[in-house]
């Protein structure tokens, strides 16, 4: 798991932005910094003009929020997170703020479909439980406020946490975490429509594989879908009226590795993700969720690929 490893390990990632025009990374060449790349109507990306942006140190996980103004990245060894304002027509940064309350190590965050609210885990070192903090997004400055509670702890004996995300509609908040030996699994929050406060809905974990790294949540809200260190997927059904994953059919599923980053595709018909070494394509059951490989699948990629996403449109 992650925590083991948190203070000494790069990891490159990178988010697209919801407009489509601009892709940005963090990456192991240029330590603590942040590439900015324009995308063509071809796909082709062209290194944006400033680039690499300064960060700080050890960025981990990015997010941009729905309208593509601004993109917040989670440094996890300067504890804090650094929001940019992203111009609209070259794609450049301007660094807004950096933020640290209630922050130790950050590790992955994500903004909620309405843009209002940045959520925020913690993963390591000496701080096992610290939850998921929260705050509200000023729709004009990218400014950050914290949520009052924030942190908003995880049940007793799950530790550290590992990834958060949000699902399509904004109600539900989901938090994966665990470790090698103890309790491992994914949690839902509701959030607070008007403040962003969390309250959690499953008084325990509900189990998964063991060591959690990443959540997604398919475009319909049906089903939510979990990575784990044990080279295993965990598939859940969403309960629509209370957020409450259930496992379902055949899960676990088999990967080749130790999953990482996984995404669900706009059509809602199948699911890509990285291990070690390669990237897998699954296709849903949409009517259980279930995951059955695809046969081309898997598709080479190079060297440790930790995280993915999928730019589209559902015509």
């Amino acid at each position: 798991m992650r925590s083991g490893v948190c203070r000494h390990r790069i990891r490159w990632s990178f988010r697209h932005a919801p407009n489509s025009k601009f892709v940005f990374t963090d990456h192991q060449k240029t330590p603590n910094t942040i590439d900015a790349y324009t995308v063509s109507a071809s796909g082709k990306l062209t290194l944006v003009t400033g680039s690499p942006f300064p960060a700080g140190t050890t960025p981990f996980s990015l997010a941009v929020d729905s309208t593509s103004q601004f993109l917040y990245v989670a440094n996890i060894n300067s504890s804090d997170v650094w929001a940019y304002r992203i111009n609209h027509t070259t794609g450049a940064l301007t660094k807004i703020k950096a933020y640290t309350t209630d922050l130790l190590s950050p590790d992955s965050i994500a903004v909620d479909p309405t843009g209002r609210f940045l959520l925020v885990t913690v993963i390591c070192c000496g701080n096992p439980g610290a939850g998921v903090t929260v705050f509200t997004i000023n729709p004009s400055s990218g400014t950050l406020s914290p949520v009052t509670g924030s942190p908003f702890a995880l049940p007793s004996g799950m530790g550290s946490a590992s990834a958060v995300t949000v699902d399509p509609t904004g109600r539900f908040a989901y938090v994966c975490g665990g470790s090698q030996s103890g309790l491992s699994g994914v949690v839902a929050f509701s959030v607070n429509s008007n403040t962003g406060a969390l309250t959690l809905v499953t008084p325990a974990p509900v189990l998964g594989g063991v060591a959690p790294w990443d959540l997604a949540v398919d475009p319909e809200d049906r089903f939510l879908y979990m990575t784990n260190n044990d080279a295993t997927i965990s598939g859940y059904s969403i309960d629509n009226a209370t957020g409450v994953p259930t496992q379902i059919s055949r899960s676990p599923f088999l990967a080749s590795g130790a999953t990482r980053g996984i995404v669900v595709d706009p059509s809602d018909k199948f699911v890509y993700l990285v291990d070690a070494s390669h990237t897998l394509g699954y296709s849903i059951d949409t009517s259980t969720g279930s995951l059955t490989l695809l046969p081309s699948s898997p598709f080479a990629s190079g060297l440790d690929p930790i995280s993915l996403t999928v730019s589209g449109t559902v015509k």
